[in-house]
C-alpha cells in the first residue's frame, strides 16, 4: 500500500486536536494503531498530496509576490485549513475503525492518564499540584515525580501548558474580551490573567490576539 510521510510542528494541528474530548485523545495514546481499508488509506494520502502540492505552489508564488500581488494572508488561511482537513480525515478514519489491542497500562501510566483527564476538566479552577495529587491520594512530591517520569514535564508545567492552551484558544478562536476570558479561566481579575499570560507568553493577551489576527 502506498503511503506518504509528512513533517510538521504539533502547533500546526493543535486547534484540531484540542477540540477532541480528552478521553478520546487518551484512546489514541493507548491504542495508536487501527486497521484501515485501502480506500481509506488512499483518501488520506490524496489529501496529503494535495497539501504538499499547494505548499510547493505557495513557495513559487511567494517568490513572485511583488509582481502578481499574492495575498499571503488568504493563502496562509487556505493552507491552515488544508492541514486541518488532513488531520480531521485521519481522525475520522481512526475513530471509525477497529483499534489494534491497547498497550498494557502500568500503574504510573494510569496516574498520568487520570491526571490529564482531571486537568482538562479542572484547570479553569485548580492550578496547583496539591489538588491533583490529593485526587489520587499521593503526596505532591511523589505525584510530580511520576508525571515527570512518564512525560518529561513536571505536573506544574502541564498545568501551565493546558491553562495557556485554553487561553490561546479563546484569544484566537473567539470574540470574547480579555476580561471575559479571565472570568472563564477563573482568574481573580483581568490584571491577574494578563500577568499570568505575559509571564509565559512574553506579551499581553491583547498583543497576542493582534499578532495572531495579523498573521
Amino acid at each position: 500500500m502506498q503511503g506518504i510521510l509528512l513533517g510538521d510542528t504539533v502547533d500546526a494541528y493543535w486547534h484540531v486536536v484540542c477540540a477532541i474530548d480528552i478521553h478520546r485523545r487518551l484512546q489514541i495514546r493507548t491504542s495508536p494503531c487501527v486497521e484501515v481499508t485501502e480506500e481509506q488509506a488512499e483518501s488520506i494520502v490524496r489529501l496529503a498530496e494535495i497539501m504538499e502540492e499547494e505548499r510547493a505552489a505557495s513557495d513559487i508564488a511567494m517568490n513572485v509576490e511583488n509582481d502578481v500581488g499574492v495575498d499571503g494572508g488568504i493563502h496562509a488561511l487556505f493552507m491552515r485549513n488544508l492541514r486541518y482537513a488532513v488531520c480531521l480525515k485521519v481522525l475520522e478514519v481512526y475513530f471509525g475503525n477497529k483499534a489494534v489491542p491497547a498497550m498494557e497500562q502500568s500503574k504510573d501510566d494510569a496516574v498520568f492518564n487520570r491526571f490529564l483527564v482531571s486537568l482538562y476538566d479542572n484547570c479553569h479552577i485548580h492550578r496547583g499540584v496539591q489538588y491533583y495529587a490529593n485526587e489520587q491520594h499521593l503526596s505532591p512530591y511523589y505525584f510530580s515525580s511520576i508525571i515527570k517520569d512518564r512525560s518529561g514535564k513536571t505536573a506544574m508545567q502541564w498545568i501551565e501548558n493546558v491553562t495557556m492552551m485554553f487561553a490561546r484558544q479563546y484569544l484566537e478562536c473567539s470574540d470574547l474580551s480579555v476580561k471575559e476570558i479571565a472570568d472563564r479561566l477563573k482568574f481573580p481579575d483581568q490584571s491577574a490573567f494578563g500577568r499570568y499570560f505575559k509571564q509565559r507568553e512574553g506579551c499581553s493577551p491583547g498583543q497576542y490576539r493582534m499578532k495572531k489576527r495579523r498573521s
